[in-house]
């Protein structure tokens, strides 16, 4: 877990969540987290939207994520390593690929 940043709802400013952001290399997945009725909300990727359009210019040199139309889900690509990192829709993760799982221990002090 990288952050918790407390938001408050567009359509009621009296209920507020907490939005969680998980990291590993430069991908971040967003979910929000509604404390007082014991559930989640929306996730989402940080990942940068690609389509395959010609309007849509280069593939980008890193992550990128791409709406599959019939199941709805979202498809990020690592780009880099040449693989599919997460699969996902509004409120679940189906693929996460193993690597991006393991948690960084690298910042953590030791005393």
């Amino acid at each position: 877990m990288t952050s918790a940043t407390m938001k408050r709802e567009e359509s009621d400013p009296d209920r507020t969540y907490v939005e969680v952001e998980f990291q590993k290399d430069e991908l971040s997945f967003f979910i929000g987290v509604d404390e007082q009725e014991r559930r989640t909300l929306d996730g989402y990727c940080g990942a940068e939207y690609w389509y395959a359009t010609p309007i849509s210019g280069p593939l980008p040199e890193g992550y990128h994520q791409a709406l599959e139309k019939i199941s709805r889900t979202y498809h990020v690509f690592d780009q880099k390593n040449e693989r599919v990192a997460l699969v996902y829709n509004k409120t679940t993760i189906f693929y996460l690929y193993p690597s991006y799982a393991v948690p960084g221990y690298e910042n953590i002090n030791e005393d």
